[in-house]
């Protein structure tokens, strides 16, 4: 059986995992804290009116200012308001969307696949799908990062994109991190 070396290395393990946890339940009461302060910051902003009054998607309102500490020096914070486009298509909408998209012409976005189940094992069978084209059926799909571009652009100029269809809405962050210089 070990001696005292031994069981005092333990009480030192079982010491430094008590402030470990310790430690990180204090980094997740203040990342909870940070985020708390965050969301006060973005209410101030709807508040007085900034987030409102930036144009469209992808343009950015970004500043630095300095915020003292109580113990030490003060940090300089960038700060950045952003709006994104968001744009999806539901599964309900998904016939009337591609409808829409093709009366109005914009048939181009939607891409047609066509697909053939194989169930496992059936590898000889896959291989020979130019002879054989059981089972197949037509797919046709809009993928997100092209409709939320074609969205941006016709919204950009005022075109009507149906929200209904398209779930299309803007959403503003909000992000205050302290400054790293950028290294050159």
């Amino acid at each position: 059986m070990p001696g005292n070396e031994f069981e005092e290395q333990l009480m030192w393990l079982a010491q430094a995992d008590r402030d470990l946890a310790e430690a990180e339940a204090r980094v997740a009461q203040l990342k909870e804290r940070r985020e708390h302060i965050q969301e006060q910051i973005t209410d101030i902003l709807l508040g007085s009116g900034l987030m409102q009054s930036l144009p469209g998607a992808g343009v950015e309102y970004t500043n630095q200012f300095h915020v003292p500490r109580p113990d030490g020096p003060g940090v300089l914070m960038d700060f950045k308001v952003e709006t994104k486009l968001h744009t999806g298509i539901s599964r309900e909408n998904k016939e009337d969307a591609h409808a829409w998209l093709l009366e109005n012409g914009h048939g181009d976005l939607i891409k047609t696949v066509v697909k053939i189940p194989f169930g496992r094992g059936y590898l000889t069978k896959a291989n020979a799908v130019a002879e054989k084209y059981d089972g197949a059926y037509v797919e046709t799909q809009v993928h997100g990062s092209t409709l939320r571009a074609w969205a941006r652009k016709r919204l950009l100029v005022g075109q009507y994109v149906p929200p209904n269809l398209f779930s299309a809405f803007y959403q503003q962050y909000v992000t205050l991190e302290e400054h790293t210089p950028d290294a050159a």
